[in-house]
This record gives structure tokens, sequence and C-alpha cells, in this order.
């Protein structure tokens, strides 16, 4: 069962510190963490870090092209329990507000925690404006948590979409960060929106994180990031590397024997380079002895 065992903060200042703290965090190692943070006078390029010394991956980040707000949001996998400070660190220091939100996760996935992380939108202002997430596409499986963030420019407060839960909503001097939830039991795509209470300029965006149900063996993360690939409920829990079903010739093989393809989601092609290589030599064959060449099913 996914759980949101804790939240702490928000927390907010104002000044040219690069960095924001959210202080006393408590995580045992299997705890999942997601930090948000947020500034005026953003520029995406953040990370994050926490007194464990683990590993953090930045799945959302977004600065306005209009405005001067965005945020990034942070996952990280617990593998040494600690009780301390997790700390955002922007991508330069500059005179602002900045905040910082963290939540503690329960009942997700040991490994290849992220599933779906569409890149956020914007929107340059508008009075009681709708903010809504690009969508999720397809989920995985059937068993994940989702989570929505709006950052806004302004000090409006966010009401979350139907099927939505608030977990945090925090103004600090011109900038507010809204988060919240949803418990997925369904594999339809979903998209995080959030009314405002005024005019304003926000930037938007959801993630999902799998559960410890079983996943789809053909699926992958849409985050770029390989250490957080979505693994098929094959592979053992205590196996480190992910793996891909190949279609042509109907075998799950490792991510690296396929090929780079940066327009897919996952990033890899869905032939394995073994099958590319035959279908590349029977093209030239084809090509060679005059005979048409029309598109597949494996060519998508």
């Amino acid at each position: 069962m996914i759980t949101v065992t804790a939240t702490y903060g928000p927390t907010g200042d104002f000044g040219t510190s690069q960095t924001i703290t959210q202080l006393a965090v408590t995580a045992a190692a299997g705890d999942v963490l997601v930090a948000a943070i947020s500034r005026s006078s953003y520029t995406a390029g953040a990370s994050f870090s926490d007194a464990g010394g683990n590993s953090w991956t930045t799945v959302l980040d977004i600065d306005h092209s209009a405005a001067s707000t965005g945020f990034a949001v942070g996952i990280c996998l617990v593998t040494s329990g600690f009780t301390g400070n997790v700390v955002g660190t922007f991508f330069d220091s500059a005179f602002s507000n900045r905040q910082i939100v963290v939540h503690r996760l329960n009942g997700l996935a040991t490994s290849a925690v992220v599933d779906a992380a569409p890149a956020p939108t914007q929107h340059s202002g508008g009075v009681n404006v709708n903010a809504a997430s690009n969508s999720t596409g397809t989920l995985g499986q059937a068993d994940e948590i989702a989570i929505g963030i709006v950052a806004g420019a302004a000090t409006a407060t966010y009401v979350p979409g139907a099927g939505w839960t608030e977990l945090s909503d925090f103004a600090q001097g011109s900038v507010t960060l809204q988060t919240a939830y949803q418990i997925v039991s369904a594999t339809t795509a979903l998209q995080y929106t959030a009314t405002a209470s005024a005019a304003d300029a926000w930037t938007c965006g959801v993630l999902t994180l799998n559960g410890r149900g079983s996943g789809r063996s053909l699926a992958a993360s849409s985050h770029a990031d390989r250490s957080v690939l979505r693994r098929p409920a094959s592979v053992p829990s205590d196996e480190t590397e992910p793996t891909k079903f190949c279609r042509p010739c109907g075998a799950t093989k490792p991510v690296d024997d396929f090929g780079i393809d940066r327009s897919r989601r996952d990033g890899r092609m869905n032939r394995c380079k073994v099958c590319d290589r035959a279908r590349g030599r029977a093209y030239y064959s084809r090509v060679t002895q005059g005979t048409q060449v029309t598109a597949t099913a494996e060519d998508a």
C-alpha cells in the first residue's frame, strides 16, 4: 500500500544563498523522498542532496520563459537512513524568495521508482487560470502514486482538481509552491490540474512513481536518466540491470543491447542491436535487388 507518511515544511526564506534547506527530515532505508523547490528569478539546473549521502535524481525542472518563477522536483530512493537536512541547490545565486517542501513516501518500488515525468507546462497569466500539466500517457501499472506541482509568480493559492489531495500550498513573498497527490489504481493517463485564486503566471508538472505491484515488461521510464528505468516484473528485485523487450525476436534483454533513439520515451530503439543489424542487411539486400521497400510495424 502506497502512503505519504510525512511532509516536512514548506520552508521559505529570502536572500542570496544558492541553497534552500529543509531541516530535521527523517527517512529510513526503503523510503522514497520527493523534494520540490521554487524561487523567484529561477533558472533551470537545480540539484538535491541529503544528510545521509543518498543519491538524488532531478526529474522535473522548469523556468518560466516570461515570468521569473519555476520549480524543480527531486526523487531519492533512500538506501542510507538519516535524520537531518535535505538541501535544494539552485543553478545560481540571486536575491530571491525561495521555498522547499519534502514528502516521505512508503510502499513504492525498491528500484526503478519513476514511471512518468512529462515536461512541465507554463502560462503567462489570467484571472482564475486553470493550471494544467502535460499528460503522463498510459501508465506502466495500476499501482502508482501521482504527484502534482504548481509554482506561481504571485501569491495566489491553488485548489487541486477533482481526484487530487493537496499536500502543501505555501507562499514566500512573490512565489507560491503547491503540491498534491493521487493514488493510482488504473493505467489511464493522468494530468494535474489546479485553479488559481487570482491572476498568476504559473508552471505546472506531474510525475508518477511505481508501487511495489507488478509492472509491464515493455515499459520504461519517460525520464532520460537510466537510473530510474522501470524494470519488468520478471526481473528479480535484487537485479540491478534494467531490461527491455524486443518485438522482432521476442526476447527481453538489457537496455544496453538496444541502440539509442532519443525520439522515443525511454531513449532506446524498439529493436535490439542484433535485430536492427539484421533488418539493415535485409533492407540493403532488397534495395540492391530492386525490390520495393515498404514500412512494417517493426519500423515503428
